[in-house]
C-alpha cells in the first residue's frame, strides 16, 4: 500500500483499497498499524482532492484505531490532527479545521527535536489556513513562526512564506 501511495501509482492504490475484502484484512493488524493504513487512505484522498473522505479515513485513525493504542506516538496523532485540519480547509466546514490545529500545534509544542522543516511547513500551511478564515492576527504569526525556521528550509520555501505573508498583508 505504502510503496503504490508513494510512487504515485494511484490506479493500484485505489484498486487495493477498493477490494471487497480489504477493511477485512488488515483488522487483524495491531492498532498502530491500522491506524497508520487509515492515515496513509486519508493521505491519498487529500491528495487527490477529496478531502471530505479524507477527514474520514483521519478520524476513523483518531477516533477507533489509535483511540486506546498505547503504541501510537505524539508525532503520529499532531501529524493526523492537522491534516484533518488542513482538508477542512477545503470544505465547506471550514471553521472546523481550527480546533483540530489548535490541538495539533498543542501537542506539537510537547514533542521534543520536533523537525524543524516539518513544522516550518505545518506554520505555512496554519497561516494559509488562518488567512482563508480572515484571522489575520495568527496567519501573521504563524507564517513569521516559519520564517523564523529559515536555517532550515530551502530558498524556494522560504519565497512561497514571504510570498504567503506579502498577499496576506495586502488583505488587510
Amino acid at each position: 500500500l505504502t510503496e503504490y501511495f508513494e510512487a504515485g501509482d494511484y490506479e493500484n492504490f485505489v484498486s487495493l483499497i477498493s477490494a471487497n475484502d480489504f477493511e477485512e484484512s488488515y483488522k487483524h493488524y495491531d492498532c498502530n498499524t491500522r491506524g497508520k493504513i487509515e492515515h496513509l487512505i486519508g493521505k491519498f484522498y487529500y491528495t487527490n482532492n477529496q478531502e471530505e473522505e479524507a477527514i474520514q479515513y483521519f478520524k476513523k485513525a483518531l477516533t477507533v484505531s489509535w483511540s486506546h493504542c498505547e503504541n501510537v506516538t505524539a508525532f503520529e496523532i499532531s501529524n493526523t490532527l492537522y491534516n484533518i485540519g488542513v482538508s477542512y480547509h477545503y470544505t465547506n466546514e471550514i471553521l472546523e479545521g481550527k480546533k483540530y490545529l489548535d490541538s495539533a500545534f498543542l501537542i506539537i509544542s510537547t514533542i521534543p527535536n520536533y523537525p524543524k522543516d516539518v513544522l516550518a511547513s505545518k506554520y505555512q500551511g496554519a497561516g494559509s489556513y488562518f488567512s482563508d478564515v480572515s484571522d489575520f492576527l495568527r496567519a501573521e504569526t504563524y507564517f513569521k513562526n516559519a520564517l523564523a525556521l529559515n536555517e532550515h528550509i530551502s530558498e524556494t520555501k522560504s519565497f512561497d512564506i514571504n510570498i504567503d505573508l506579502i498577499v496576506l498583508y495586502l488583505k488587510f
